[in-house]
């Protein structure tokens, strides 16, 4: 375990010093302000920066770790709760916090972003260290959240595009059903009520408030015909 603790370490301190050498090129080449519904949130180049993690980096490391794994969900997960963790595993760990922890460093934080990481942060604690046994639903779950955010933002970057308006909905929405297919398995895998209340509050709690945005924003696509 400690080997593969030590190389997620340096793989996340790879990505961090990646991710803060990159910021002045994707500044430079998205340097136009993101226009219509989501003016008001992240910058256009953190939207084409953060593609990258969310739409390839964080499912490549579910699909690694899964392959690793085999013999099904909770078969993993009582592996990984016995203390046995892959690299790929502890990578995603360190990897997604350090995602989230990185935008106070890259962005003028707000408070309602600071409350939305807050929770995230929060949830991954529950998700990865006071839970494990239900690991790999959680993982599966944030994976589908951040493939939907990777459509948010792309749509983000190109507003005016029917093309990617109508992908941004289809896609969000698709992986909003599969994060609440994950939330209600890592509920059944989890006794504590606690626990449970927790995640149920936060996932249908982000995923209407995210469904109702993309409805919002994609609304013109049908309101202008």
């Amino acid at each position: 375990m400690a080997r593969a603790l030590h190389f997620a370490a340096a793989v996340t301190a790879l990505y961090c010093a990646l991710v803060l050498q990159l910021r002045p090129a994707f500044q430079l080449h998205f340097k136009h302000e993101v226009q219509g519904y989501f003016a008001d949130g992240a910058p256009r180049w953190r939207c084409a920066l953060g593609l990258l993690t969310q739409a390839a980096v964080l499912p490549a490391l579910f699909a690694a770790s899964a392959y690793r794994r085999g013999g099904g969900m909770r078969r993993w997960g009582a592996r990984f709760a016995a203390g046995d963790a892959t690299a790929g595993e502890w990578t995603f760990v360190l990897l997604f916090a350090a995602f989230l922890l990185l935008d106070w460093r890259l962005v003028d934080v707000r408070p309602l972003m600071a409350a939305h990481h807050a929770v995230c942060l929060a949830g991954h604690a529950v998700g990865t260290l006071l839970r494990p046994h239900a690991f790999p639903y959680y993982f599966a779950g944030v994976c589908a959240l951040e493939l939907g955010s990777a459509s948010c933002n792309l749509f983000c970057m190109y507003p005016s595009s029917a093309a990617v308006g109508v992908a941004y909905l289809a896609i969000v929405s698709a992986t909003h059903l599969a994060t609440l297919a994950c939330a209600v398995r890592w509920v059944e895998a989890v006794r504590s009520r606690a626990s449970q209340a927790f995640a149920l509050v936060v996932t249908v709690g982000l995923v209407v408030i995210r469904q109702k945005e993309a409805l919002a924003a994609t609304s013109h696509l049908w309101s202008s015909r």
